[in-house]
């Protein structure tokens, strides 16, 4: 009788540890259901919100500032829905601008680290075409706004935006023109 009081006393925790893995199946054989690339950003249209997502972008950094935890800062972003691919570019150039004005170095290193990172090849990454589009948005419509505020703008692209972007040259991310695109403006 004991025996049966100590199992029915666990079969709670038992049942609520086997439904947070069967959730997790679920929600995987959902999003494999998802086949098309428009059938994806339909989804993620549904479920973005621009200024939460600017406000948590926001939010990582000065977590990134205030605590120089990268992993943190990072974590605090792939838990937000990830913008539709048409947005990804625009999103992109307004984090590095963001980032730019930041006042110390290690700070804007570590943001440009983490923008940068948002192309990882692991699952649920941007898409790899925003990025190009996204620096040349920032090269060309950005930084000219940019070097008013920041100054020091062409050694902070020559000197912390492209070493962080190297992460991604070997994967060919990073169009030759692009990279000499932000060495111009530097």
């Amino acid at each position: 009788q004991q025996q049966q009081q100590q199992q029915h006393w666990h079969q709670p925790q038992l049942q609520q540890q086997w439904q947070q893995p069967h959730q997790q199946q679920q929600l995987q054989q959902k999003l494999v259901r998802v086949q098309t690339p428009s059938q994806v950003s339909q989804l993620c249209t549904t479920s973005f919100d621009l200024e939460a997502f600017r406000s948590e972008v926001k939010q990582a950094l000065r977590e990134l500032r205030h605590s120089s935890d990268e992993n943190g800062a990072a974590t605090r972003l792939a838990q937000q829905p990830m913008p539709p691919t048409e947005y990804q570019a625009a999103e992109l150039s307004a984090m590095l601008a963001e980032i730019a004005q930041e006042s110390v170095p290690t700070i804007r290193q570590a943001g440009f680290r983490l923008a940068v990172g948002l192309f990882s090849s692991i699952p649920g990454s941007w898409e790899p075409t925003a990025l190009a589009a996204g620096l040349l948005e920032f090269v060309e419509q950005a930084s000219a706004d940019l070097l008013v505020d920041v100054p020091a703008l062409p050694n902070i692209l020559k000197e912390e935006l492209l070493p962080a972007l190297a992460a991604l040259q070997d994967k060919r991310l990073v169009p030759e023109a692009v990279r000499k695109a932000l060495l111009l403006s530097a």
